[in-house]
């Protein structure tokens, strides 16, 4: 998955707001970071209580204590907006820790890739990946697997690529989650298998309102080849579908699929309308 070039010209540093082009970002790597990266659309937060309840949740998995409250969060990513002088972005913020006790907490513009209308269009070439996250309910930096990441991604066609386990099962995307359709259902790894993406979540609720048949289950990856549709999902790139994976194409332009994307898009706007920075 692409990234931009968007970059902070101010971060958030505990309780300061410093000026980022003197700030050693490698700094931020140290130690043992739990994150989030949320969506700024038209200066506000997408769905913020979200990503905070995740992040709180990723805290205790990882044995801490989380100190920062949604008080206290939503004030600082207030700042780093307006500090920053932008509207739509993505904001990365993380606790970092040692094995005891957070150390600090940071926050800046995260770079990122949102894709064109055309990819949402035609769809995306996904590839492979024999890999998994060691505790994948929790959102956590790995250098060693950023890296391995970035080195799959290196064929410019290739837009993500998706993990297969141990007992060559698709599990989720490198930063996203994945959904097949078959026979006006959806079917999507389990979920604890896979780290429960905001979108992910969202689809899920969506598809239970409006009585869309879900299935979680394990999927294989000769599977693949008996699905009609299938799709991505994540902060940036929203509900994605995908053109193919490997050498298996996909239908784009599936019913329920367009269906989903329109949804999710009404979903996105009535979350920003209803965003107040004092909730």
């Amino acid at each position: 998955m692409k990234t931009g070039k968007h970059q902070s010209k101010y971060i958030v540093l505990n309780n300061e707001i410093i000026n980022a082009p003197e700030y050693d970002f490698s700094k931020l790597n140290l130690g043992t970071n739990i994150y989030e990266v949320i969506r700024v659309i038209d200066g506000k937060p997408l769905f913020f209580n979200e990503h905070f309840e995740r992040f709180r949740s990723s805290v205790l998995i990882n044995g801490n204590t989380l100190k920062i409250t949604y008080k206290d969060l939503i004030a600082k990513i207030e700042d780093l907006i307006k500090k920053n002088q932008v509207n739509n972005c993505n904001i990365r913020y993380q606790a970092s820790t040692n094995e005891k006790e957070i150390k600090s907490f940071s926050a800046w513009l995260q770079p990122h890739y949102y894709p064109t209308n055309k990819q949402y269009e035609l769809g995306v070439i996904v590839g492979l990946l024999d890999t998994q996250r060691q505790i994948p309910n929790l959102k956590i930096y790995r250098e060693e697997y950023v890296k391995l990441v970035s080195s799959a991604l290196t064929a410019p066609s290739v837009f993500e690529v998706l993990l297969i386990n141990e007992r060559n099962n698709i599990t989720e995307g490198s930063r996203s989650n994945v959904f097949f359709v078959k026979d006006d259902g959806l079917i999507t790894p389990k979920s604890n298998q896979v780290l429960p993406g905001i979108t992910r979540q969202k689809i899920i609720a969506y598809c239970k309102k409006n009585m869309i048949s879900i299935t979680e289950e394990s999927i294989s990856l000769k599977s693949i080849k008996r699905y009609e549709s299938a799709f991505l999902t994540g902060t940036s790139i929203k509900v994605l579908p995908i053109a193919s994976i490997d050498k298996f194409n996909f239908d784009t332009s599936n019913q329920l699929l367009c269906r989903l994307i329109s949804g999710f898009n009404n979903i996105i706007e009535d979350d920003i309308i209803s965003f107040s920075w004092n909730s």
